[in-house]
Order: structure tokens, then C-alpha cells, then sequence
């Protein structure tokens, strides 16, 4: 069993048997078309990995539901959401022609196979429909946090699953305080404060959920537009760099789990076996 990292929150998972993707954005831009997955060079509609026997989206936001990559997979595949409050998630899919939706309860495992289950985990904030993934094989188990915020409970829940591999969020996923007309001064100090609670963060949600290898992810696009240049700044910019997150957690005092920083294409094997492709991070 193995997980390959594609960029910002999309993950291959492959067991000996089957495999699934978790938020496939690997082509094209997002969020007003600045957002670009942080590679050397582009991916290609080659890049994507579309022979796969199901897809997991955690919510609707583009960089982890992005229709661009989506078009590229055949519209009978399998895709696994959580069950929302509302429907308007479920609709967005559907209007891109995918027949074959499941709805997930949180904390209902769902059997794909013999070898292979699934858990969707929702955000218990009814303002956030947002949810992680648990999969589970016999080879083991892995946990995509993808960006949802989770409470102490759902945290310890994960944790009794023992997770080999855990996929933490590390950094903002907006815009604050860059599209604001704040000094310079006041902006560097609300980046600042926002950049170092996320990672704190990252500590704090793998400390609970001890899994023996834990990525930094969802977080660190790429800003190529000249206009937004600054803010690829791994000084002054609110997104962080992952190095950040495992410097800190290093430093914390914590101990049982490994960080491992990884780039987009690099894999992490069941065992902790990074192999790296030498892409940026």
C-alpha cells in the first residue's frame, strides 16, 4: 500500500488491488485562475491518473473540487462525498455529468471491496460542509485531513484507528489579508499570526492522532501572475512552506510520528519509504 501525492490535497492511494484518488486537482488553475499546483513544470492531462475505481471530494471549494481535472475521468466512475446539510455540493457534481454518486454518512464505513473500505469524517461546524477520509485496507490505513476542521472527539476517533499515514493541513486556504488595503506593516502581521496558528495547528492535530508517518498538505500553491508574485514569499506569505510545519513539530517536544515532507509526485509506501521525484516543495 502506498500514497502518491499529486499536489496541494489530491492523493493516489493504491492497495495491491485497487486504487482511489482524494481530491483530484492536478491540471489548470483555480480560484480566479491564480491558483496553480506548486510543480517545475505544468501537468498534463497525461499526469492524471484517471484509471481508477473511485473518487473521494471532500467539499466544493476548487482546489480540492476541481472540474478542469474532473472532465478528464470517465462520468461513470464511482465518487464518494459526505452527506451535507444541503444538496447544493451533490448538484455541482452532477452538473458535470458524473452518474454514479454515493452520499456518505460521517462515521459509516463504507465496504468497497473485500480488501478496502472508506470512512467519511464531517466538520461538526454546520457552516463548513467539509469532511476528511479514512481509508482502510489489510495492508493499512491512511487519513486525508484535507481541510476540514475537527473537534476533539472526532480527533481521539481517528486516533483509535491507528492511522499509518496521516495527511495534515498546514496552511490557510485564502486569501487574508492579501486582497485587503491594509499597510504593509499590519498585513505582515496578520500573515504572520494566520501562517503560525495553521501550523500549530498541524502539531496539535497530529500529536492527537499519532499516526507513524504524518504530510504537511493542502496548503502552498503556486502564484505565477507577476501582479501576485509576493506571494509566493516563504518569509512574509500567509501560505507557509510544509519544511515549516516539520521544523515545528520537531522542535515541539512531541514524539511517534515521523514528518515527512514531500512534493508533488513524490510517494510514501506503508512502511514510511519516501521516494522523491524532485519537485520543489
Amino acid at each position: 500500500m502506498f500514497v502518491k501525492f499529486l499536489g496541494q490535497a489530491c492523493t493516489l492511494i493504491e492497495t495491491k488491488k485497487e486504487r482511489i484518488i482524494v481530491d483530484p486537482w492536478i491540471i489548470g488553475p483555480c480560484n480566479g485562475n491564480a491558483w496553480y499546483t506548486l510543480r517545475n513544470k505544468a501537468a498534463t492531462k497525461h499526469n492524471i491518473p484517471t484509471d481508477v475505481d473511485c473518487v473521494y471530494i471532500s467539499h466544493e471549494h476548487e482546489d480540492h473540487f476541481q472540474a478542469e481535472t474532473l472532465k478528464e475521468f470517465n462520468r461513470n466512475t464511482p465518487i464518494y462525498i459526505c452527506k451535507f446539510p444541503t444538496d447544493r455540493f451533490y448538484d455541482k457534481i452532477v452538473k458535470l455529468g458524473f452518474k454514479n454518486i454515493t452520499q456518505l454518512s460521517s462515521w459509516k464505513s463504507e465496504k468497497l471491496s473485500d480488501d478496502l473500505e472508506i470512512t467519511s469524517i464531517k466538520n461538526q461546524d454546520l457552516m463548513f460542509e467539509d469532511s476528511a477520509l479514512l481509508v482502510k485496507s489489510k495492508e493499512g490505513t491512511i487519513f486525508c485531513q484535507t481541510d476540514c476542521k475537527m473537534d476533539f472527539e472526532s480527533l481521539k476517533k481517528v486516533n483509535a484507528q491507528k492511522p499509518d499515514i496521516g495527511f495534515f493541513m498546514y496552511s490557510v486556504a485564502n486569501w487574508y489579508p492579501d486582497v485587503y488595503n491594509y499597510s504593509k506593516e499590519k498585513r505582515d502581521e496578520i500573515a504572520k499570526k494566520r501562517k503560525s496558528g495553521k501550523i500549530n495547528g498541524f502539531v496539535n492535530y497530529v500529536n492527537v492522532i499519532k499516526p507513524k508517518f504524518a504530510v504537511a498538505y493542502a496548503g502552498g500553491p503556486l502564484f505565477p501572475h507577476k501582479s501576485q508574485l509576493k506571494l509566493n514569499d516563504p518569509l512574509t506569505g500567509v501560505f507557509g512552506c510544509p519544511d515549516e510545519a516539520k521544523t515545528t513539530w520537531e522542535n515541539s517536544g512531541n514524539s511517534g510520528t515521523n514528518v515527512v515532507t514531500m512534493a508533488a509526485d513524490d510517494e510514501i509506501r506503508i512502511d514510511g519509504t519516501h521516494i522523491k521525484n524532485n519537485e520543489p516543495v
